[in-house]
């Protein structure tokens, strides 16, 4: 329905807030929830929109199941028991705060960087309010990994050869790390 008569979004999460805090506190027959749903969405559609649509518009929406005076009356109800507070925040209105406070950042690791390197990101950290938000301090750290052992600079791993092999040279295919194949040649 909201596809139907183009209505904005917002309009689309308050009549769902509206119906869903309406229920959570009011007992309502299940013939009658239909009428409870065009009623939040004359609410919505009066409080969001530019041009709400009429009540008779909302009447034909159920195929005419119930009256304008139905329709009003139930839009009535629904108000009253909200005291007329309708400034409520909504499903999209955290959606909205999530996508603005979403920040990626990406760290291209650099060949070389030892565990412990620090990467530090001005100002791109939690904010608190009336203050200036904090740095994004990363700190690399090694991934083990099962062939390769790291000293220092160097990267070891162990290899069996046979007694001939060792004296008489042989070639021993590595893994890189990066996936790839190597020879390595003994003497």
């Amino acid at each position: 329905v909201s596809e139907e008569y183009k209505l904005v979004p917002d309009t689309l999460y308050l009549i769902v807030s509206l119906i869903d805090h309406f229920l959570s506190h009011n007992f309502i027959e299940k013939q009658r929830l239909q009428l409870l749903g065009v009623a939040c969405m004359l609410i919505a559609s009066k409080y969001e929109e530019i041009c709400a649509s009429r009540v008779e518009e909302f009447c034909f929406i159920t195929d005419n199941t119930y009256t304008r005076e139905e329709v009003l009356k139930m839009e009535s109800k629904v108000l009253n028991f909200l005291y007329f507070q309708l400034s409520v925040p909504t499903t999209k209105t955290f959606l909205r705060r999530q996508a603005q406070e979403s920040k990626i950042v990406t760290i291209d690791v650099k060949l070389g960087w030892k565990k412990g390197t620090k990467i530090t990101f001005p100002d791109k950290g939690n904010e608190q309010p009336n203050q200036l938000p904090a740095d994004l301090v990363s700190v690399i750290d090694e991934k083990p990994y099962d062939l390769y052992k790291r000293d220092g600079n160097d990267l070891i791993v162990n290899k069996r050869v046979s007694l001939a092999e060792a004296l008489g040279g042989t070639t021993i295919n590595l893994t890189t790390l990066d996936g790839g194949g190597g020879d390595d040649t003994i003497f």
